[in-house]
């Protein structure tokens, strides 16, 4: 298939069926997927919110880093942890603990298994610094995927692992302590933004994706209202990634006139068919841009652009965690626009 028919089988119809990867199942028994749930559930369990000091976060970021770069160089073998070694030491030595998972990738009895390695604190250190995976031979190496509310926006958990699942995603992040302690998209002393601008240091063209939910009811404008998804990258001005990720993510469109596009400052409006309404921030909608969000601010301030913010309703935030083809069609939105850098 060439290029252009494999793009145009993607961005044809708004969420429509799988056309690149494989995507769990909800419905079907999953190992890998039930335990991830579970280290999360327990991960978030019993502890209490701690700000970390501004030298923990620099030696925080460093190790970080070290970290990225060692799994992106590991040769896998039956020991591949003692490539880890110095990491899994340094980690442990802050009460972390650094090992490895197998998750299952797909929806059949043909499914392959991805190598991933999740960081979680110690169960008698828990001071809500998150739990993080890392992937190294996901697809797209160098995206990172976030949930940073993942209690308080309904199903942004589940859909952050969802996600990862596909085989697609190179790290994802959750929050481990609820918002009404400490709201992480807007924290300066948390593990997440040295993980973050760790991310970004290492994967200078990299993506880091943040997943939000909204109540409709609650929004200000009609416009806020009636969308399904307002993307942003934290702007006034969004860039070439947000608008390229706005244009794949709307439906209807050739894939001929993506480029064009992805230059404009609006999208074309929905036909009535679609089934969700996509929203660019601020010209399509003027709410949640994520203006103030501290990940965003961090990476906009070491001249990074890659940081996207995506704000979802309850009914897409539903479908994505029950519906296997609506997260497939939202995660080939995502691979459309980093497969064609």
């Amino acid at each position: 298939m060439s290029k252009s028919l494999f793009v145009i089988a993607i961005l044809i119809g708004c969420f429509t069926v799988p056309t690149v990867g494989q995507v769990p199942s909800p419905n079907r028994s999953n190992r890998s997927k039930e335990s991830l749930a579970k280290v999360l559930s327990a991960a978030s369990k019993s502890g209490r919110f701690e700000a970390a000091a501004v030298d923990e976060l620099r030696a925080v970021e460093s190790l970080f880093q070290r970290t990225i770069l060692q799994l992106g160089d590991l040769k896998e073998t039956s020991d591949d942890a003692s490539q880890l070694a110095d990491q899994i030491s340094e980690w442990r030595s802050k009460q972390m603990e650094l090992r490895k998972v197998e998750l299952t990738i797909g929806s059949n009895a043909n499914d392959s298994k991805l190598s991933c390695w999740i960081l979680q604190e110690a169960e008698d250190a828990k001071r809500g610094r998150g739990i993080y995976v890392f992937c190294p031979r996901a697809q797209l190496r160098d995206v990172a995927i976030q949930a940073p509310h993942s209690f308080f926006d309904k199903h942004t958990r589940a859909i952050n692992v969802r996600m990862l699942e596909t085989g697609h995603f190179a790290a994802a992040a959750w929050n481990t302590v609820r918002r009404s302690e400490v709201d992480l998209a807007h924290h300066r002393f948390h593990y997440l933004n040295a993980f973050t601008t760790a991310w970004a240091s290492v994967h200078p063209q990299a993506s880091v994706i943040q997943l939000h939910g909204f109540a409709n009811d609650k929004r200000n404008t009609a416009a806020g209202r009636t969308a399904d998804l307002i993307i942003s990258d934290g702007t006034r001005h969004p860039g070439t990634a947000a608008r390229r990720l706005a244009t794949s993510m709307h439906s209807g469109l050739a894939a001929t006139e993506l480029a064009e596009l992805a230059e404009s400052t609006q999208l074309p409006e929905s036909p009535e068919s679609e089934s969700f309404k996509v929203k660019l921030y601020p010209f399509d909608c003027d709410e949640l841009g994520a203006t103030s969000n501290t990940q965003g601010k961090l990476l906009r301030s070491a001249g990074h652009s890659g940081f996207l913010h995506l704000e979802m309703s309850p009914r897409l935030r539903d479908e994505l965690r029950r519906d296997a083809n609506t997260l497939a069609s939202f995660v080939n939105s995502i691979l459309a626009i980093h497969l064609q850098r």
